[in-house]
């Protein structure tokens, strides 16, 4: 049997099975805002099979982040939204 794996290519020259747009708040202050923002967006589907939807990653930290901190939250975020499933 053969397998067809459909595919995403993105401008960043990554592939994906999947092109999610990421609702992505960077600190805990700003997730009920993000929520609002998502709440009107969550029943979206688009693809053949409607595979790709609006993803909200809520933040669990604090406000602010500072020293170490502020690193370790960056190299999230960004790995978060570098992934090849996600638009972009």
């Amino acid at each position: 049997m053969e397998k067809i794996l459909a595919y995403y290519r993105s401008k960043r020259k990554v592939y994906g099975i999947r092109n999610h747009v990421l609702i992505l708040p960077t600190t805990l202050c700003v997730n009920r805002a993000a929520e609002i923002i998502w709440e009107e967006f969550r029943e979206e589907k688009w693809g053949e099979a409607g595979e790709n939807r609006v993803v909200l990653v809520r933040h669990n930290s604090g406000c602010c982040h500072i020293g170490f901190d502020r690193e370790v939250a960056f190299r999230t975020l960004l790995g978060i939204a570098s992934h090849p499933n996600v638009y972009g």
